[in-house]
């Protein structure tokens, strides 16, 4: 002979939407917080770095190289108010050239 069971359908539909509404809230929390990292620092092989211990005293940065240094932009940027000049400094070992064509 069967035993008939209550029926708990109802409690069953409740656990449910509470663990629906738990995931969902968990899941909203793990996207918020990826959202609000930084990017990661890009990643460099181990053999072109020097590792060493960090030392007190001064920074020497000696770098040397070939070709001249030339500036990859020029910005001229308009004063807004009329100026005058005080004093043109210039160097001796520059040639001056006439600009005006007679």
């Amino acid at each position: 002979m069967d035993i008939q069971r209550p029926s708990n359908a109802r409690a069953k539909k409740i656990r449910r939407i509470v663990y629906a509404a738990v995931a969902a809230v968990f899941l909203a929390g793990v996207t918020f917080g990826v959202s609000r990292l930084r990017p990661a620092a890009p990643s460099v092989d181990k053999a072109t770095i020097w590792p060493d211990e960090v030392k007190r005293g001064p920074m020497i940065c000696d770098v040397r190289g070939i070709g001249t240094l030339v500036p990859e932009d020029i910005q001229w940027i308009p004063a807004q108010t009329d100026s005058h000049v005080d004093r043109t400094e210039q160097r001796h070992s520059r040639t001056q050239q006439s600009r005006t064509h007679s």
